[in-house]
């Protein structure tokens, strides 16, 4: 009987962990992403059309993990425009998003209003 509690909360304790890990990479990514398109949209700002080839390549790295259809439209964008890569970021934005909100945080919302 002791056992079974000493397991169960075992167990408790490595599932937040792994929550916790997996929200942690979660904000990494979103950070990551948030970065790329303020330095785009400040790129379109000041009147620079075309993105540099090193961080075409350190997004697509990104993306081709993240969703290979947005790293394929990356890629398309032969000549680097900064408004084309600007709208892939925004799509991996919202793929990213959605699962950045913690399980029961939905509920909570609910609940308060």
């Amino acid at each position: 009987m002791l056992s079974d509690a000493v397991r169960d909360i075992t167990d408790s304790v490595r599932r937040e962990a792994q929550r916790r890990r997996r929200f942690e990479l979660q904000r990494q990514d979103i950070r990551r992403l948030d970065a790329w398109l303020e330095t785009v949209e400040n790129m379109l700002e000041s009147d620079q059309e075309t993105v540099p080839e090193p961080l075409i390549r350190e997004m697509a790295a990104y993306l081709r993990e993240l969703n290979p259809k947005l790293h394929r439209a990356l890629l398309r964008n032969r000549t680097r425009e900064a408004s084309r890569v600007l709208d892939v970021l925004f799509d991996a934005q919202e793929l990213v998003l959605p699962g950045f909100i913690e399980p029961g945080y939905e509920d909570s919302l609910t609940e308060t209003a």
